[in-house]
């Protein structure tokens, strides 16, 4: 199987009181938080286990989480988001993918499709990347790549996950292209937040 880390270490300061992973998705009738519909998503994909990384604002994250999934917790998550993502990775073995919080999943199609990916070829790391050559997350790590990166950490080496993988040929990171798709990227205040919904209700 391969496993998933959603990263979710950060502050979330922007998007007031409430951590931005405990919105309601922006979709006409969704009930469930952000982070129920990413665990649910990448479980149909067939990711599993599902680990999410808590960080700076735990207690808030953890309200809005309403299913079954492996917990770990940064102690040194105000470092930044590659300590996040190494204390997701120090028990998975394999390829896993790593998501981040904020991250608008593809279709369950795109994430299967993403899956297989890692099973041929010599992909160290698999993006995906949209007709105007934006995208990368949900990225998927092989798992020597991932063991490369924990063992960086463990050394002490300070480092960016961008930073590494520029360091990658293009066989060894490879880009899936699709369709672009509508995104949220920035949805860090109440106001984008609805901005979104009504956008999303007009295209109904």
């Amino acid at each position: 199987m391969t496993a998933a880390v959603i990263v979710a270490g950060g502050r979330s300061a922007r998007s007031g009181r409430q951590h931005k992973s405990c919105r309601r998705f922006p979709v006409p009738g969704e009930r469930r938080t952000w982070l129920d519909r990413q665990v649910d998503q990448l479980r149909r994909a067939g990711f599993a286990p599902v680990t999410v990384v808590t960080g700076l604002r735990p207690r808030r994250l953890l309200s809005c989480l309403h299913r079954r999934v492996r917990l770990r917790h940064c102690r040194t998550a105000r470092s930044g988001p590659f300590h996040t993502l190494c204390a997701g990775l120090g028990n998975v073995r394999g390829p896993v993918l790593h998501v981040q919080s904020d991250t608008v999943l593809p279709h369950v199609p795109l994430l299967r499709r993403l899956r297989h990916s890692g099973k041929r070829g010599r992909a160290v790391a698999t993006g995906l990347r949209d007709q105007r050559g934006h995208g990368g997350h949900p990225l998927l790590l092989s798992g020597a790549f991932a063991g490369k990166l924990l063992d960086m950490f463990r050394k002490g080496g300070e480092t960016r996950l961008d930073r590494e993988l520029r360091r990658l040929s293009a066989q060894e990171y490879v880009r899936i292209p699709v369709r672009r798709q509508i995104g949220h990227p920035r949805l860090d205040s109440r106001r984008a937040w609805h901005a979104a919904r009504r956008k999303l209700k007009a295209l109904r």
